[in-house]
């Protein structure tokens, strides 16, 4: 079992480099580098998403509120029509 987990986290928890010569380790060797390049990746990946995500529903909620807003008669028509044309915008 332990050879295995070895084998998954490569040079990560190992003081030695991929041939077993200590003079050849190094900080970007091996897995560590790969997983690093893919949680990167990961993370741009997932902070397009909530954005592109984040922005339609801001304008969904704005134009929901003005709508009750007008619904219940606490603006005009003129308000109304001003504020849609700024959220559209």
């Amino acid at each position: 079992m332990h050879h295995s987990f070895q084998n998954f986290c490569g040079n990560l928890f190992t003081q030695h480099g991929s041939m077993g010569n200590p003079m050849s380790h190094s900080f970007m060797s091996g897995h560590f580098f790969n997983w690093s390049i893919f949680l990167m990746i990961s993370l741009v990946i997932f902070l397009v998403i909530r954005h592109r995500n984040k922005q339609p529903a801001s304008k969904e909620t704005a134009l929901a509120s003005l709508d009750r807003q007008f619904a219940n008669g606490e603006i005009s028509k003129e308000e109304y029509l001003e504020r849609k044309n700024l959220i559209k915008d």
